[in-house]
């Protein structure tokens, strides 16, 4: 009895953490909390194990749907044995939503269970993470920064949304079946603060999802139908013309959004081309589970393009990865909810539906509805509420055995779930094991920059695991910092280990351009262009790496293949021409083009560079834009006023570009006009030497910011956050930016300029 009594408490307190914690990015990340992860899946198998002596084995509905997913899964591994190690990241989690859903259903069927404790097992994991939300909210009010979309304790505001379009038909459901009046308050304010904090989110898809989930609860929750035909038919006119109104309202607030800045539609419909091109070229089978970010790095420019693990479009994802065969299983789980569903809806029509039905078949339309515009389902959290969800939905509402469920007369289910649970066990205990040891590994060498040794110590990892690609990748970077740091020795060995990291991965462009880094630096022209090669035909929108495939082909002697970089470098980046050391080639030299073809913000920086401070004041009257951000921009309003001697204006727009920080460019740029307002030659030299040390970048420090992306979500570890070693020379920032800062005398002129009498 006392064990019956603790099952609720203690599932509760389990679901809890692995949404809160276990299941996030955090989780799977940090090696500490990926032990605990892995000693919830012994746990839990122990338990299940323990059961199995009194629990008669259930049918699920869908059984049928998951020997159609396994079948995908086998054939995209089967048919792209090249990207073996990534699909098996991906089998592993896939092994383990298939055990957590028979674990669910079973122990619903058997009594050990009950649908409400799951329902709220999510409410109160909910609590914290809209607690965070609107913490995080709150600070950038109380600090006068931009209002952020908010992400809880998630990491990404669309993850967020995902959970709150799940949360908040199960807070109306538990509001609605609650006798107390305390407990009817506190959960009406859980639901409005739910549903306020999904507005914030600004995630369009978990709004539509929200919409579609409360419209199933309400229709099937009420009787919909009496009501009405028993309104009269100014009211019925009333509701139809207030519903038109706020669909109307709700489709031009989301059209509207796509004009803003950063939102608009083409930050999805390239991933959707890309989707359709992976499965045109392998529509049976797929490119595999899990390599979606590799086929959308081979296809696009990444850098400066962002990479991503999905295509925001589940129907397209499963179309890429697992093709025809994915699409037949991810149908017969759609038909089975929808089974339930019209199942549901015929009962809610004729006298009344089981309202924990209910609440399980509204979060999960709103949960799919949401993955056909987005798929947070890639975040292990959200893929597990919705596998709680669709549990909710579809279970028994009662045990199988009181009410008849059929037994399954297949005993393999039981065992192949045991085996597939030893498997889980044993290779997650081992990848838990091999990552500690890796992070540790990284973490020491950025304390002690023992790089070249941090790379031999990775070589037992890699040697156990030789197909994971990450290990030489990081121990190339290693390697390359060890050189940078003058260790000779080390470029050889980074040749070496870049090019197993291209032989695995040949569709990243960082790993080509840091091999042809290396190559140039042992004297190897002709293997530097060619590995450069590779990388610009992966990322030609990236002006850095196209201007230095210009400088490795003019040092083999190849003038055209340089001079057609170089011209490709200024088209891409128009103030190209103002990095430092442009001028030391003639080719360069050549091709600079005239200070009219410049950006309107290298054109306004040269001006007041120059002392022609009425000329920059009256060319920024109608020309203001060029900076990669707002912080930027900001800066240079900064600039501007300081030319005309408003130091108090130029300490305000000092204040908003710091408040706009988004980027490693806005902290630089925050430098550099702190040094530009310091009011003695000592302040302003000890700011620029700051801003001069994060130009070139501390060792562990990102360059390729969005780039940190790859390994968090497409290897499910952490990695050195720099992804071009020193020798690439690669970046992301304002040319005008580098300019200022690489070239000699440049940002002491500047402030000799805008201190000067024409300045005042």
């Amino acid at each position: 009895m006392l064990f019956r009594r603790l099952i609720r408490p203690v599932l509760i307190v389990l679901i809890a953490y692995v949404l809160l914690v276990g299941a996030t990015y955090t989780g799977i990340l940090t090696p500490a909390l990926r032990w605990i992860d892995v000693g919830i899946v012994v746990g839990v198998g122990l338990a299940w194990s323990w059961t199995q002596r009194h629990w008669r084995w259930q049918r699920t509905p869908l059984d049928l749907a998951i020997v159609i997913w396994i079948a995908a899964f086998v054939l995209s591994l089967v048919t792209n044995l090249d990207s073996w190690r990534r699909i098996a990241m991906g089998l592993w989690f896939m092994g383990l939503y298939v055990g957590a859903w028979y674990v669910l259903i079973q122990a619903l069927a058997n009594g050990a269970l009950r649908r409400l404790w799951l329902i709220d097992a999510v409410l109160i994991a909910g609590v914290p993470v809209v607690f965070v939300g609107f913490a995080q909210v709150w600070l950038a009010i109380t600090n006068e920064l931009a209002l952020p979309r908010p992400v809880g304790t998630l990491g990404n505001a669309n993850t967020l949304a995902a959970f709150l379009v799940v949360l908040l038909p199960f807070a109306a459901g538990r509001l609605m079946s609650m006798k107390s009046p305390l407990s009817r308050v506190l959960l009406a304010l859980y639901t409005g603060a739910s549903g306020a904090l999904l507005l914030l989110t600004f995630s369009r898809g978990g709004w539509l999802g929200a919409a579609v989930g409360l419209t199933v609860w309400v229709i099937l929750r009420f009787p919909v139908r009496q009501i009405w035909a028993k309104l009269p038919r100014i009211q019925k006119a009333a509701v139809v013309v207030g519903v038109g109104l706020l669909v109307a309202v709700g489709a031009l607030v989301i059209i509207e959004s796509f004009s803003i800045g950063g939102r608009g539609i083409g930050l999805r419909t390239w991933l959707y081309e890309t989707a359709l091109e992976l499965f045109a070229r392998k529509p049976l089978t797929g490119q595999g589970l899990f390599t979606f970010g590799a086929g959308l790095s081979r296809l696009n420019s990444l850098p400066p393009l962002e990479p991503h693990s999905h295509a925001h479009n589940i129907i397209l994802h499963v179309a890429a990865e697992l093709g025809i065969v994915g699409l037949v299983a991810l149908a017969l789980t759609a038909w089975v909810a929808l089974r339930v569903f019209w199942r549901t809806l015929r009962q809610a029509i004729q006298h009344a539906a089981d309202p924990v039905t209910v609440i399980g078949i509204a979060a999960f339309a709103g949960f799919a509805t949401h993955q056909m515009l987005d798929l947070p389902a890639m975040m292990p959290t959200i893929a597990l509420v919705a596998l709680i969800t669709l549990v909710i939905a579809v279970a028994p509402g009662e045990s199988a055995v009181e009410v008849g469920m059929l037994s399954s007369r297949r005993a393999w289910q039981p065992i192949l779930l045991a085996v597939g649970a030893l498997a889980l066990v044993i290779s997650g205990v081992w990848s838990a094991a091999n990552n500690s040891r890796y992070v540790a590994i990284l973490t020491d060498a950025n304390a002690s920059k023992a790089f070249h040794a941090a790379a031999d110590q990775l070589q037992a990892l890699a040697n156990t695991d030789p197909d994971f690609a990450l290990y030489p990748e990081q121990q190339g970077i290693l390697l390359g910092l060890a050189a940078a740091a003058g260790d000779p020795a080390a470029v050889q060995a980074g040749v070496e280990r870049f090019e197993r990291f291209t032989t695995l991965e040949p569709d990243y462009a960082n790993g080509w351009a840091n091999l042809a880094a290396l190559h140039a630096a042992l004297g190897e022209d002709q293997a530097a262009v060619d590995a450069m090669q590779h990388a610009v035909d992966l990322a030609p929108s990236s002006w850095s790496l196209v201007y230095r495939y210009g400088v490795y082909a003019e040092a083999a002697g190849d003038n055209d293949t340089a001079r057609q970089a170089y011209q490709a470098a200024l088209d891409l980046g128009h103030d190209v021409a103002l990095i430092p050391g442009w001028g030391d080639s003639v080719l360069r030299r050549d091709l600079t083009p005239d200070e009219s073809d410049l950006s309107d913000f290298g054109r306004t920086l040269l001006m007041l560079e120059r002392g022609e401070n009425e000329a920059a004041q009256a060319f920024a009257l109608d020309h203001t834009g060029g900076a990669t951000d707002v912080s930027g921009e900001f800066a240079l309003r900064m600039l501007l006023a300081l030319s005309r001697g408003d130091r108090e204006t130029a300490a305000a727009y000092l204040a908003q570009a710091r408040s706009s920080v988004i980027s490693r460019n806005g902290r630089i740029w925050t430098q550099v006009g702190a040094a530009l307002l310091a009011n003695d030659d000592t302040a302003f030299e000890q700011q620029v030497a700051i801003a001069r040390e994060a130009l070139i970048g501390a060792p562990y420090e990102t360059d390729w910011e969005l780039g940190e992306n790859i390994a968090y979500i497409q290897y499910l570890s952490l990695a050195i956050p720099r992804q071009f070693i020193p020798q690439v020379g690669y970046f992301e920032l304002d040319q005008a930016l580098i300019h200022l800062l690489g070239e000699a005398g440049a940002v002491e002129n500047l402030r000799a300029a805008l201190t000067s009498q024409d300045g005042v």
